[in-house]
């Protein structure tokens, strides 16, 4: 099992980012504090100095555990539901370019939340659902050939009215059938969708590669309502071995990263 911190380019606000700032020396930080690896914001090969950030990573022994990509849609809008094909293909275009940063990394997830868009982006729902099917299955099939794993995240209908309940998203795992598409969670989502976090995880946590670790409103996970006491025995019970990574409200108090990793570490092994 890994620990792994969320953290930017520290080029723009970022409000999941637990160790803010610039990308070097916030994995410089998450080595010290415990972590084994980072998931990297990222929208755009651009965003990162590669050389620099993999020469800090071989420094630290740090590994990248996967890519958020929702600024790929908050920011440029692009959406993999679109009607305009345009649109679209810039979608998948910029999704198989990060599988490529991904796989250079030694094969860290490409995470599918934010960037799959909305249904409004479409003509209508049903050419939304079939747009997304097909960009979904394009992606996948060129994730594969790197050897890079798709993370479909089941996220809160704030943030996409697609796929942000469980059945509709294990359908649509089953219906795309590709070897490297997995479902991915998120404490804060499940929360946010009223679901019962302990029974979710204990029945599917050994089928999730990662797991997020957020209060609500992205708070630390020992100022939260959530009960990660319940939450981590039954993922435990389910048999996960996976990634938990922290996303939260970054802090000018670095201490947050530290004592997160070590509330959560405690409940692991107890």
């Amino acid at each position: 099992m890994k620990y792994s911190a969320i953290i930017s380019n520290g080029k723009y606000p970022c409000g999941t980012a637990i160790i803010p700032g610039e990308a070097c020396a916030a994995i410089r930080k998450a080595a010290e504090f415990g972590y084994d690896g980072v998931q990297l914001t990222i929208a755009s090969p651009d965003d990162y100095n590669w050389s620099t950030l993999k020469n800090t990573l071989k420094e630290t022994g740090l590994t990248v555990t996967a890519l958020a990509t929702g600024r790929i849609y908050s920011v440029e809008h692009l959406s993999m539901g679109s009607s305009d094909p345009a649109n679209r293909a810039a979608s998948i275009k910029r999704l198989c370019q990060l599988a490529d940063i991904a796989a250079d990394l030694g094969g860290a997830g490409l995470i599918i939340g934010a960037c799959r868009g909305n249904t409004r982006d479409a003509l209508n729902s049903k050419t939304y659902f079939s747009n997304f099917e097909n960009s979904l299955k394009q992606v996948c099939v060129y994730a594969e050939s790197l050897g890079v794993p798709v993370l479909m995240e089941l996220i809160e209908h704030l943030e996409s009215d697609a796929y942000y309940k469980i059945e509709p998203l294990l359908e649509l795992l089953v219906k795309i059938n590709a070897p490297n598409l997995f479902m991915y969670m998120d404490t804060m989502h499940l929360h946010n969708e009223g679901e019962n976090i302990t029974e979710v995880l204990k029945k599917w946590g050994a089928k999730i590669p990662q797991l997020d670790i957020s209060g609500e409103n992205r708070l630390p996970p020992n100022s939260s309502v959530i009960n990660f006491a319940s939450a981590l025995a039954a993922l435990k019970e389910s048999g996960f071995d996976g990634v938990l990574t922290f996303e939260i409200n970054p802090h000018s108090q670095l201490e947050v990263a530290r004592e997160s990793l070590l509330f959560i570490k405690n409940l692991w092994e107890q």
